[in-house]
């Protein structure tokens, strides 16, 4: 192949390339264009066409579309295409003026059933606008349900009126301004504030602890027969009597006292806890871990004294 016909065929591509730009592009689409309907023109964007404005496709015309008295075009390719003006309303393709009753006003047509809505202070009962009957210390709210009024703050509403929230001593409005709270201290019980009592002379009932005991294992019946589940139903249906409060209290008593009362056995208790004994202090003990965690078999009152000790020795003395 010769160098002339190298370079001829080199240039092919730019040729066609030239071609296809001077040639009208009518004579690549002809045979193949949708010719566009009357009443349209192309798309500013992609090909094709659309319908003018007051026209809409169907069957692939454009149709103008009829809008009726009171109304105007929407230009919107949803819908009928058009849309009532205000203070008129579509029904059965008519656009029939909003009847507004006395006391109300316009609304967008597009929002309720009636194209109006009551006045500040009026509410709809069939198709009018009835004055809000506003009780003494209430004020109107806009509302279309309800009473359409509310108490002021400090005020309860009870039936039709508004009572004043009696506030106890020591008690306080709540946020909602309708009821009330006692202070830090107090309980409420009934329409009072009443001081909460701390006991400081511990029980003071006639039973002795033993019949409080006696009483309270009765109560338990075969306990030792039941599921553990069972087990714990019974002991929440007590949690609150006197009876559990004292059996817990020993419980603990006896689990991590001194083992010269009588519980603690083998200082059980104490190896739980971690607690070392009651020596007066622990210092050089300490000094000697080195910074390391610090773990001292438990001693009893009795080992530290090396002598027996007696219970209230040190109020003999």
């Amino acid at each position: 192949m010769g160098l002339k016909t190298r370079r001829a065929l080199s240039m092919r591509p730019l040729m066609l390339l030239a071609l296809c730009i001077a040639l009208p592009q009518a004579a690549f689409s002809q045979g193949t264009a949708t010719p566009a309907p009357q009443n349209s023109h192309p798309k500013g964007y992609g090909t094709g066409w659309e319908c003018d404005y007051g026209y809409r496709e169907a069957a692939g015309s454009c149709v103008a579309i009829v809008i009726p008295s009171n109304g105007h075009s929407t230009d919107s390719a949803f819908g009928p295409g058009w849309d009532c003006d205000r203070g008129y309303r579509s029904v059965s393709g008519n656009c029939i003026a909003v009847k507004v009753p006395a006391n109300a006003h316009l609304t967008d047509t597009s929002y309720g059933r009636n194209g109006w809505e009551c006045d500040r202070s009026y509410q709809e009962q069939r198709g009018a606008c009835v004055a809000v009957v506003v009780p003494r210390n209430a004020y109107p709210v806009d509302s279309s349900f309800g009473r359409g009024w509310e108490c002021s703050r400090g005020f309860r509403a009870t039936n039709e009126s508004c009572v004043e929230v009696a506030v106890p001593v020591n008690g306080y409005l709540q946020r909602d301004g309708s009821s009330w709270s006692c202070e830090r201290g107090f309980e409420r019980i009934r329409e009072a504030c009443t001081p909460i009592t701390v006991p400081e002379h511990g029980y003071q009932a006639k039973e002795t602890p033993r019949e409080v005991y006696r009483a309270g294992i009765k109560s338990l019946g075969n306990f030792a027969a039941l599921a553990p589940a069972e087990q714990d139903q019974k002991l929440l249906a007590i949690e609150k009597s006197y009876f559990f409060r004292l059996l817990r209290q020993h419980t603990i008593e006896g689990m991590f006292s001194d083992p010269m009362h009588g519980g603690n056995a083998g200082m059980v208790g104490w190896q739980l806890i971690g607690y070392p004994g009651p020596l007066m202090s622990f210092r050089d003990e300490i000094e000697k871990a080195g910074g390391q965690p610090w773990v001292r078999k438990p001693q009893s009152l009795t080992q530290i004294a090396g002598r027996a000790v007696t219970v209230w020795e040190e109020e003999k003395d």
